[in-house]
C-alpha cells in the first residue's frame, strides 16, 4: 500500500516538475529541449497527460526495479500515470477556478452621515 502511495505521489510529483518545474528554465533543459525536439514535439512536455504517461512508466521501473512486483505490471504503470496526470491537472484547474475572486474597489464612503 506504501509502494502505491508513492508511485501516485511520485508520478504527480515528476509530471508537475516536468510540465511548470521553473529549475528546469533556470539550468536550461526546457530551452534546450524545446530546441531540440521543435515545437511540435515539445508539446509532450506541456500536456499532464503525456507528461504523466512517461512519469508513470520511470516510476514505474523505479518500483519494479526494487522487487516491488513483476514486470507484467510496467506498461500500466504508465497508463495509470497518465490519468494520475490527467486527474491532477482536473483537480488543480477545478480548484484554482472556486479560489480566483475579484477585489472591487467599494465606492460608497461610510463616513458620509
Amino acid at each position: 500500500m506504501i509502494a502505491l502511495f508513492l508511485f501516485c505521489l511520485g508520478t504527480i510529483g515528476l509530471a508537475n516538475i516536468l510540465v511548470h518545474g521553473e529549475i528546469l528554465d533556470l539550468i536550461y533543459v526546457r530551452p534546450i529541449l524545446k530546441w531540440i525536439m521543435g515545437k511540435k514535439w515539445f508539446a509532450l512536455f506541456e500536456c499532464y497527460e503525456c507528461t504523466g504517461w512517461w512519469s508513470g512508466l520511470f516510476m514505474g521501473w523505479l518500483l519494479l526495479s526494487s522487487g516491488w512486483q513483476d514486470w507484467g505490471t510496467f506498461i500500466p504503470c504508465a497508463f495509470a500515470g497518465a490519468v494520475l496526470g490527467d486527474v491532477y491537472r482536473l483537480l488543480n484547474n477545478y480548484i484554482q477556478s472556486k479560489m480566483e475572486y475579484v477585489i472591487e474597489n467599494d465606492t460608497t464612503d461610510t463616513n458620509e452621515s
